[in-house]
């Protein structure tokens, strides 16, 4: 197919770049990855993701807003300040929140540096990350490492996900391999002079791809007479 003329910057713009980026945190700094590993966990559970992103940025304002508050704190109470902000399944998403932390104390010094340094294959990293509470599944393992794919060496092979891969590939901005790797993605924005942050580019793309490209609805695609799969005026 060929490429669109809709560019990165402005896919980003219409359609929002990554939760991380939406709230302020560097995850190129060890306090905002380990915020950014509370927050995957807050959105696998939250449902809508603006709903998830709103119970995030104001649980990172309270008392809670660090991993060790976290680890100290009781789910109870953790519960009751995400039911306060909406979260409909408050309890199960702070037991999970408490537990991964306290367990993240106890085993690795409250590190994820520390959990992921000597992990060699994504499969591992993965389950250490799994293992630190019953009930993080692999969505919220794999949304966590999309973004820190540069940081942990072992999460290289973090596949995009499959409404992202969609929509790059009616782009005309990579085609994912079976097991969706990020590489021919990463290629063609590398050629683009990365234009954008490539997590909030793949944030974009999954939206994208949620909306429209995944089951090939050009009538819902948010990019209108941009749309590669849209006919032509006229056509």
């Amino acid at each position: 197919m060929a490429a669109t003329a809709f560019d990165m910057p402005r896919l980003v713009s219409l359609l929002a770049p990554h939760p991380a980026t939406e709230l302020q945190l560097d995850l190129e700094t060890t306090p905002g990855r380990a915020d950014w590993w509370s927050v995957a966990i807050v959105l696998a559970g939250a449902g809508p993701e603006p709903r998830g992103l709103q119970a995030s940025r104001r649980l990172l304002e309270q008392e809670f807003s660090s991993p060790a508050s976290l680890a100290r704190a009781d789910p109870a109470n953790v519960a009751a300040a995400l039911e306060a902000l909406g979260e409909a399944r408050a309890l199960p998403v702070a037991a999970r929140l408490v537990q991964s932390q306290r367990n993240l104390q106890e085993r690795w010094g409250g590190s994820l540096e520390a959990l992921g340094t000597d992990c060699d294959e994504l499969e591992e990293l993965g389950s250490r990350l799994a293992s630190l509470c019953p009930g993080i599944g692999a969505s919220t393992v794999l949304r966590f490492l999309r973004p820190l794919r540069a940081v942990f060496g072992a999460a290289e092979a973090t596949p995009l996900l499959a409404a992202a891969g969609a929509a790059a590939r009616h782009l005309g901005w990579g085609e994912a391999d079976d097991a969706g790797a990020p590489d021919a993605l990463l290629h063609h924005w590398r050629q683009a002079g990365e234009p954008v942050a490539f997590r909030d580019l793949e944030a974009a793309l999954e939206r994208l791809g949620s909306r429209a490209c995944l089951r090939e609805r050009p009538q819902r695609c948010p990019l209108e007479a941009a749309c590669p799969l849209r006919p032509a005026a006229g056509a």
